[in-house]
């Protein structure tokens, strides 16, 4: 089984990326919020940052922040210190 993670306190190492998860699963039973991963690049599905208030990456959040009320986005945009723009 596959289950999509936030991990956070990322760092770059050799092709893998190292950090922490930064939600509990919903699923899976062997890993579980704040555990220290690695991943390889070839496992990462999506990525974002916020630099300035601009969000990079970030294509599920786009997606998924576009399907909710105007109310909700912008309360999860406040949350980021970024204004999320579907189509950058």
């Amino acid at each position: 089984m596959h289950e999509y993670m936030w991990i956070s306190d990322v760092s770059v190492r050799a092709d893998q990326f190292h950090g922490r998860i930064d939600n509990d699963p919903m699923w899976l039973t062997n890993v579980k919020a704040d555990q220290e991963v690695t991943v390889p690049a070839g496992e990462i599905a999506d990525w974002m940052y916020v630099e300035s208030g601009v969000l990079h990456g970030g294509y599920t959040l786009r997606v998924l922040a576009y399907r909710e009320s105007d109310e909700t986005r912008k309360e999860i945009e406040r949350n980021m210190g970024a204004k999320i723009d579907p189509f950058e």
